[in-house]
């Protein structure tokens, strides 16, 4: 192993290994209805994260657009979104 390579294991031992957990995201699999449902509200979703969150990095402002920022989630399907995500991680894990 090069030295370098040595020097990132070292690190990654000591600095992550003791706060790592083996938490995952468990592999979902969705109907064919909720999946096109997902794919379009979370596509949005994702969209308008990364355009709020990038904006707020360079601007600020994260706390006066909070609220708004919520309303806008919801309005674009937040809950039906989660909602799909928990019924179908209930249907495969036997809640």
């Amino acid at each position: 192993m090069p030295d370098s390579a040595k020097a990132k294991d070292k690190i990654n031992h000591e600095l992550y290994l003791p706060v790592a957990t083996t938490m995952y995201y468990p592999t979902l699999l969705f109907s064919a209805e909720d999946n096109d449902i997902i794919a379009d509200i979370g596509a949005d979703i994702i969209d308008y994260n990364e355009k709020m969150r990038a904006k707020w990095l360079a601007y600020g402002g994260v706390e006066d657009e909070w609220e708004d920022y919520l309303k806008k989630l919801d309005s674009m399907g937040l809950q039906q979104y989660i909602d799909i995500y928990q019924k179908t991680y209930d249907t495969a894990y036997g809640k």
